[in-house]
């Protein structure tokens, strides 16, 4: 779904939560105008409206500890730590996450946690905790993998073969972003594909796999075009033009000489 269109969506859907929120006032269904605010705040932050996201945020956390509901409270802190996420707030995204993690672990959510280990763990690297992140992100994948949330799932193990990358782990790197890479063809995620097809590029060619780290590269060279993204184009591409300097006129790579 392109930014347009999903604009228009999470509006339309963003104005029947708003008659859903009149409905709970009038019924004073105080749980009801919580989880109604936290949703409003969601499709907000899908939009980068941060400031209104963290405004209704607040409002659904107050009404929450008022009325004791601890799921709710914790639900309005995980989505207050996403959105602090998307300001560049890192410490202060962390420490909303992390006081929300004991509520939702005990109850078990299928939606909200993984979601929020991941953004803890993005939080966390952004801070250079890195085995603070590497841990939320084991969790996510755990968690995903027992839902059978595959987005979220090529999400961690994204994340956990960039630390690998990193730390010049490439075995365990490349076997990340091989797990990754079906997961998010599958659901048409060409900025993401982009991104793990290029890395795995880069590592097939560490280990003078020339023909794979071709086959990798161009794949992410030919995503970012259809993306319209030049700056990343340009980079595969002069990436691959380095792969193809490598190579021997018979098709045969250095490595096997």
């Amino acid at each position: 779904m392109n930014r347009t269109v999903r604009r228009t969506v999470n509006r339309w859907h963003a104005g029947v939560l708003r008659l859903d929120l009149l409905r709970a006032h009038v019924a004073n269904d105080s749980k009801g105008v919580v989880e109604d605010l936290i949703e409003i705040a969601r499709l907000l932050g899908e939009d980068s409206s941060w400031n209104e996201a963290e405004a209704q945020l607040e409002r659904a956390r107050t009404l929450a500890r008022q009325i004791t509901y601890r799921y709710g409270e914790a639900q309005a802190s995980a989505q207050l730590g996403a959105v602090h996420l998307g300001m560049g707030e890192y410490r202060k995204a962390s420490e909303e996450i992390e006081g929300a993690l004991p509520v939702l672990r005990d109850a078990n959510d299928r939606v909200i946690l993984p979601d929020a280990l991941l953004k803890l763990g993005v939080a966390n690297h952004k801070l250079d905790r890195t085995q603070a992140a590497v841990s939320s992100w084991e969790e996510a994948l755990t968690r995903s993998r027992e839902i059978g949330d595959t987005y979220r799932e090529s999400l961690a193990l994204m994340n956990l073969g960039r630390v690998a990358y990193d730390e010049k782990r490439f075995t365990e790197a490349d076997g990340f972003w091989r797990d990754a890479h079906p997961l998010f063809r599958r659901r048409r995620d060409k900025v993401h594909l982009a991104y793990v097809a290029f890395f795995l590029g880069v590592v097939a060619r560490h280990f003078g796999k020339l023909d794979e780290a071709r086959t990798f590269v161009t794949e992410s060279r030919d995503l970012y075009k259809a993306l319209d993204d030049r700056e990343h184009w340009a980079q595969a591409a002069d990436y691959l033009s380095r792969v193809d300097s490598q190579a021997r006129p018979n098709g045969l790579s250095l490595a096997d000489s």
